[in-house]
């Protein structure tokens, strides 16, 4: 896929522009150039910042809604300066970007969300005209105008980053170029079940998304995220109103049939020696919620009714089955809540801080390859947990986020390869072999662990002093400047931003580009540059999972937006922030001597 930071760079020609900064700049007309090209290279950068979720734009590292400072005029003279050059393709960036905001700001979330709305609207209309962004207005021609340079000048384009744009124009599918954008992806015949919902006309491809199911159906596996797509589809296809609904008789068939075939393999299962009944449930139960989703196609599924409750009662019989059968606990195993820490282990706790607070490193290090390989069989043996929609609980700000499969990075693609080969080597011990994101995977069974080992070390570190600890940090790093610091909020928050000047000179000695408002990146950068060092790899591991990590500890967030402001003791962040800022020290020692 071709990269679109590249093809962007290139449309606003600002490809050897050198800037990394995020700031919006005034451009007066008369002058150069070459200012406008640095304005534009950093509006540019500014335009990464924001995700969308419904064609809303929010912030992408704190979710909240974009306000942007209210720098309206600048952005207003910056749009201007690219007309009076002629430069369109300047002119339809911004107006593209401008149109997602206005969509945003009129949107009922900003409405219902923001206590702003009222002022942001008001600083945002004193430099835009509000008839410029619907019907024939400037702003949305261009905006358009760029989607459809978006998709024609690029063989193979992100579908995703278009997506994102396509929600604020679908209510403009009579404009002709919105057509040829919708055309364009119907011709190259991809993501065929996330356009319907921008499509212009559906009734005038129906050919196109049943030929797509037709052809894809036997590839896609019944049990797979891919066959949900195809269920999802249909649903758009399908009506009561026989002139509206497209969703062909034979391909409702072919499907039906895929899920048949789906049942007979169960069935067939049943007389087998059964691995893992949860598996098997788990199918089971995907099958059930497939046909409860055929069951609304009324055309259908009347005529079909017979063989259709044969099906459901088929699978419910082997659900039982599955239930009361002497292997119904295949794959499960009982869980332990209990801990038993030797007395010799907190003795020699006791023994080694109080020789050096440097062994703190020592005792919170992780070895996350072999924690991945904990995971493996911990799945091994108790598969349910994993299979089971996971809530991760915050008792200290009380609230509770559900878990999802993690985006790729290169900590993802190092552990994703690394779990491929240890469930190779280790496939005589694994009973249920886990077959997903191994990264999750590890990560999730770190929640298990990761406090409580903090806790043990925290509960012997104030069992020996009170405020000794943060003595020795400030004698160590801060120069002796000990009465500011030894608020615990406050020494933690010194921390992160002494690891992260730490990262800095990390990253110039080993020649990568630094990105001040993107520290997971920063880390990510050097994991991937050591990766092949033990010692580095893990401590910049541990880095992310304690500071940056959606599904860690993501203390660099909490400290920095005050999530922790009313914890009494903050001990155990202490620690974890403080064995990070070793940790980097020895790594960055271990990377010189090796140069």
């Amino acid at each position: 896929m071709e990269d679109t930071d590249q093809y962007l760079k290139e449309y606003l020609e600002i490809n050897d522009i050198s800037t990394n900064d995020c700031e919006f700049i005034y451009v007066n007309k008369d002058d150069s150039y070459e200012n406008f090209q640095i304005a534009l290279a950093n509006f540019y950068n500014i335009t990464k910042i924001p995700y969308y979720k419904d064609g809303v734009m929010f912030h992408a590292w704190n979710n909240y809604l974009l306000t942007f400072n209210y720098r309206f005029e600048e952005l207003k003279s910056l749009y201007d300066y690219a007309e009076n050059k002629n430069n369109r393709n300047a002119c339809k960036f911004i107006s593209d970007f401008l149109t997602s905001y206005y969509f945003s700001i009129e949107s009922n979330s900003y409405k219902k969300d923001s206590k702003m709305n009222e002022k942001i609207q008001n600083k945002f209309f004193k430099s835009f005209e509000k008839r410029e962004f619907y019907r024939n207005g400037k702003y949305l021609i261009e905006s358009i105008e760029f989607c459809l340079d978006f998709v024609e000048r690029q063989e193979d384009y992100d579908f995703y980053d278009l997506q994102d744009r396509l929600y604020k124009l679908k209510y403009h599918k009579c404009d002709e170029n919105y057509k040829k954008i919708i055309d364009n992806v119907l011709d190259k015949n991809e993501y065929i079940s996330h356009i319907i919902e921008f499509d212009y006309d559906i009734n005038s491809h129906k050919e196109i998304y049943n030929e797509y199911i037709l052809k894809n159906i036997a590839e896609f596996k019944v049990n797979g995220y891919l066959f949900d797509n195809i269920l999802n589809l249909m649903e758009d296809m399908y009506s009561d109103n026989k002139s509206k609904n497209i969703l062909e008789e034979k391909v409702f068939i072919a499907v039906f049939n895929e899920l048949i075939d789906e049942i007979n393999e169960i069935i067939i299962s049943i007389e087998k020696e059964i691995e893992n009944t949860m598996l098997l449930i788990s199918n089971t139960n995907q099958l059930l919620k497939a046909f409860s989703i055929l069951k609304k196609f009324y055309i259908y599924y009347d005529k079909y009714k017979n063989v259709f409750d044969n099906c459901v009662q088929t699978l419910l019989y082997c659900k039982r089955r599955y239930l009361k059968g002497e292997n119904a606990n295949k794959g499960l195993a009982t869980i332990s809540k209990e801990f038993d820490i030797p007395k010799n282990v907190i003795e020699r706790l006791k023994n080694d801080l109080l020789e050096s607070y440097q062994h703190i490193f020592n005792y919170l290090q992780v070895d996350f390859d072999h924690e991945l390989e904990n995971a493996l069989k911990a799945y091994s043996s108790t598969p349910l947990i994993y299979h089971a929609q996971y809530a991760n609980i915050n008792p200290n700000q009380g609230t509770y986020s559900y878990w999802n499969d993690v985006n790729e990075t290169k900590f993802s693609n190092y552990f994703n390869e690394k779990g491929k080969e240890l469930t190779e080597s280790l496939s005589s011990e694994l009973r249920n072999k886990y077959s997903g994101n191994f990264y999750y995977l590890m990560l999730r069974n770190l929640t298990t662990t990761f406090i409580f080992n903090g806790s043990i070390v925290a509960r012997t570190v104030r069992l020996l002093s009170t405020n000794e600890l943060e003595s020795y940090i400030c004698d160590l790093l801060l120069d002796g400047e000990k009465d500011v610091y030894l608020n615990d909020y406050v020494l933690c928050t010194y921390l992160i931003l002494t690891l992260e000047s730490v990262v800095y000179d990390q990253m110039e000695k080993a020649s990568l580009t630094f990105e001040p408002t993107k520290m997971f990146s920063n880390v990510e950068q050097l994991f991937d540059c050591y990766k092949d060092d033990d010692f580095s790899r893990n401590t910049y591991m541990l880095v992310n999972y304690i500071l940056y990590d959606e599904y860690g500890l993501k203390y660099r967030n909490n400290f920095m937006h005050g999530n922790f402001i009313h914890k009494k003791d903050l001990t155990v962040e202490l620690l974890y922030i403080f064995a990070c800022v070793l940790g980097l020290i020895i790594a960055s020692q271990r990377n010189e001597k090796k140069v």
